[in-house]
């Protein structure tokens, strides 16, 4: 059975719900009728439209609703679906709102991009890879560092992780919300014309929900820098934090 969350741009989606009736009271309805035209869908704010899938009562007879969304209707960043009885006398108006993501693994795996904004997710170990980067042979040490300002020093970087050329015993991940990281936790693999980053779940889980920065890669050769990417971090939530 395919995973459902997060929810996955451009995939097939299917949730439930339940209907209360409109006469009132607490008990949720059960067996609702549902007829085209009572749930709608929206994309990214556009005009709404009936779900190409009639939803439907499962398991017969029961107060669940099954509603599954194509994935055509889920390719957008802010799904809204919209439940109103078209006869207008049953039940209850009911709105939903999903957000959706690129990514869906356990291990976070984003499209190889250059320079791209990267969403970690708290408590789950997370890979990027970033290509058409193209390091100097003779390049003696590699960072990948996010903190709040260029202006800071790397003491107070949200993330910091090194490579030496050759490695040393020191590479890995160097600064973890401004505290010394447990260098084993994160790493940098070059390969070609990319670069891979790794931040092991153990590191993820002590991130906040919320935060940003922005990142860069910088390459160290004969005692000069070099900058070779930039971009965005953005750390997002998972109510699972126990692995």
């Amino acid at each position: 059975m395919p995973s459902y969350f997060p929810a996955k741009k451009n995939a097939q989606y299917i949730f439930y719900l339940s209907l209360a009736p409109q006469a009132g009271g607490n008990a949720l309805l059960a067996n609702p009728t549902l007829e085209l035209g009572d749930a709608k869908v929206s994309v990214d704010g556009g005009s709404l439209t009936d779900i190409i899938l009639l939803p439907v009562v499962t398991p017969a007879n029961s107060k669940l609703v099954k509603v599954t969304l194509s994935a055509n209707e889920m390719n957008g960043d802010n799904i809204t679906v919209i439940m109103s009885d078209a006869a207008g006398d049953e039940w209850r108006d009911v709105v939903v709102f999903i957000q959706t993501t690129t990514m869906q693994t356990m291990t976070q795996v984003p499209p190889s991009v250059t320079g791209s904004n990267l969403i970690i997710t708290r408590a789950v170990t997370f890979v990027a890879t970033l290509i058409g980067i193209t390091l100097p042979a003779s390049w003696d040490k590699l960072y990948f560092t996010a903190k709040q300002s260029p202006n800071y020093s790397d003491s107070t970087a949200l993330i910091q992780i090194a490579l030496s050329n050759p490695a040393l015993p020191g590479d890995g991940l160097l600064i973890l919300n401004q505290q010394t990281g447990v260098a084993a936790n994160g790493r940098l693999v070059v390969a070609g014309d990319s670069i891979t980053i790794h931040l092991a779940d153990d590191a993820t889980v002590m991130l906040s929900s919320g935060d940003s920065a922005p990142y860069d890669i910088k390459v160290v050769v004969d005692g000069a820098s070099a900058l070779l990417a930039t971009g965005k971090v953005t750390i997002a939530g998972t109510p699972t934090a126990s692995i």
